[in-house]
């Protein structure tokens, strides 16, 4: 499963839109595109997810020099996530968490954000 693929999952799942090749319906009529809706790179657009998922609580936490970590509740269901190169990258991935949205294994340890990036190019 390709990076876009596991993404674009959590986008349905948690915003409701219909992603397309180039574009994210948000409604019938109206389009986000691809390039200007980047949850794994930029931080108000991750915020955008996660705010979607209406957590009861979260907590991110960034060491000095170590990887961010996101914790979310949602009542019953948690997500946290302990790895992750960007902030941004964590709270997708426990978004992911959240929404049952398993990640890959191949994914696991690599930045998911490079990999979408380079994709794109």
């Amino acid at each position: 499963m390709l990076v876009q693929e596991v993404v674009d999952e959590l986008i349905k799942n948690a915003l409701g839109w219909t992603c397309q090749a180039d574009r994210f319906y948000t409604s019938r009529t109206e389009y986000i595109l691809r390039k200007r809706f980047r949850p794994l790179t930029d931080l108000n657009d991750a915020f955008r997810l996660l705010e979607s998922i209406r957590p009861t609580s979260y907590m991110i936490v960034q060491p000095p020099g170590g990887r961010p970590k996101v914790s979310i509740s949602t009542g019953p269901m948690q997500g946290s996530l302990a790895t992750a190169p960007t902030v941004p990258e964590a709270i997708v991935r426990a978004c992911m968490a959240v929404r049952s949205i398993e990640v890959p294994s191949s994914l696991q340890t690599v930045s998911m954000a490079d990999i979408y990036a380079s994709a794109r190019e």
